[in-house]
């Protein structure tokens, strides 16, 4: 079979070669509809405000403040990666999450991670990744935030030693942020 192409006022747009079709030219507009899971958009590491390096039972790392504008209806998918250290006394407990809202005003749990160490002498710093995905984002410049609490009276304390205001070079905490379209 020949290959074939396609040519609009002289430019092809579309070629054909063993029955695989490359798009040569073209710019997607923007009334083009985006099928149900698609990425629309991402904001590689945005900005992250008001840092809290500071232990203690109940910490709030960070915002990420309109770091990304969506289209209403849209979802958000979250990832981030965060350091923290765990100081036990009798044991060592604590849950780490991603809440809609900021430190300020923190909004709805999206994910939550769970951690034990059972050895009362071990302070353990680490490295904890999570996705969370925001179905009904409150605005269409949503807001974040990331928080650690101690799981227990037996745990003495929580923090993240990395903070990236401070160490710009440090890329122990990041995030990316993802607009889906739903």
């Amino acid at each position: 079979m020949s290959n074939a192409s396609f040519k609009m006022n002289g430019v092809e747009v579309f070629s054909e070669n063993a029955q695989v079709v490359t798009m040569n030219n073209g710019t997607i507009g923007s009334g083009v509809v985006f099928p149900a899971g698609h990425i629309v958009q991402s904001a590689m590491n945005p900005t992250i405000s008001n840092y809290d390096s500071t232990d203690g039972t109940s910490v709030k790392f960070g915002d990420l403040i309109g770091q990304i504008t969506i289209t209403s209806g849209n979802g958000v998918l979250i990832f981030a990666s965060l350091p923290i250290q765990c100081v036990p006394n009798t044991n060592g407990i604590y849950t780490f999450g991603i809440y809609e809202g900021t430190i300020a005003s923190t909004g709805s749990l999206l994910a939550e991670y769970y951690h034990f160490n059972g050895n009362t002498s071990l302070t353990t710093q680490i490295v904890h990744t999570m996705w969370a995905y925001d179905s009904s984002p409150a605005s269409t410049t949503p807001s974040y935030t990331f928080k650690a609490d101690t799981g227990s009276g037996g745990t003495t304390s929580v923090e993240s030693p990395h903070d990236p205001s401070t160490s710009p070079g440090d890329t122990m905490f990041y995030c990316f942020l993802f607009e889906i379209k739903q």
